[in-house]
């Protein structure tokens, strides 16, 4: 009895105690999403740039900037570029004509070293005609066998004059050998057909035979007063001579 009066004594607590109890739990955990909400909400608002924004424009301000440095920094590359390209230009056409005016002095010491090597002893050879022409009067000076001498004594200086033209034949043949070696000849004789060119004509006489009027002639050396001289292909000295005309040979297929 004791029990039961004890627990009916004691009061169990209403339902509606219970859940009111438990209603201000739950509205202080709503009032706190909520509370996180808005400031989720307020830092969402803080960190939103619209796209249109300040920022924005700034930079596309400094990217024009940019690109105008750029374009610039081109133009300049492009101005240096055909200005190097001038200059080179230039420089080949320098170098061409350097290169032609070496080839041209080049060819031009070869013909003078060919020339020098050709007719370098022309002054050589001249001076020695001379002394040529000395001896061939010194051999046409002796008197021919022929004229026999009229005493004993003439006939020693007839031996004597004898070796003297022997002697100095033998020296006038051997000024020719040396002559021949540095390419002097001699050129002119009597008949041959006379050439302006190469011969002068000291006098002219009177044709040996009569000569038709119409017929063709040709002058010829009748007379040789100084020999001319050939050094390779050019004339050292040219001959002087006396001419004639004299009637012209036919031609060869006339003459067949």
């Amino acid at each position: 009895d004791h029990a039961g009066s004890a627990g009916a004594g004691m009061e169990q607590p209403p339902k509606q105690e219970k859940g009111a109890a438990e209603k201000p739990s739950r509205g202080a955990n709503a009032r706190s999403d909520k509370s996180t909400e808005t400031a989720a909400e307020s830092d969402a608002a803080d960190d939103y740039q619209p796209e249109t924004g300040f920022s924005e424009v700034n930079g596309a301000a400094g990217n024009s900037v940019r690109v105008q440095e750029l374009l610039s920094k081109v133009g300049a590359l492009e101005t240096r570029v055909g200005t190097l390209t001038t200059q080179l230009e230039q420089m080949q056409g320098r170098a061409l004509r350097a290169m032609a005016e070496s080839e041209n002095m080049r060819k031009i010491a070869q013909r003078d070293v060919a020339n020098a090597n050709a007719y370098g002893v022309s002054k050589f050879a001249k001076a020695l005609l001379d002394v040529s022409d000395n001896l061939q009067r010194a051999v046409e000076s002796v008197p021919p066998n022929e004229q026999d001498a009229v005493a004993a004594d003439a006939e020693k200086v007839r031996a004597q004059l004898d070796g003297l033209k022997s002697g100095v034949e033998a020296t006038q043949r051997e000024l020719f050998k040396v002559l021949r070696q540095f390419g002097v000849v001699q050129y002119g004789a009597e008949g041959d057909v006379f050439d302006p060119n190469v011969h002068n004509a000291l006098y002219e006489a009177p044709p040996a035979q009569p000569i038709e009027s119409g017929t063709l002639t040709e002058t010829r050396i009748i007379g040789v007063v100084k020999t001319g001289y050939f050094i390779n292909d050019r004339v050292l000295r040219p001959a002087d001579v006396g001419v004639s005309k004299v009637k012209a040979a036919p031609a060869p297929e006339e003459a067949s």
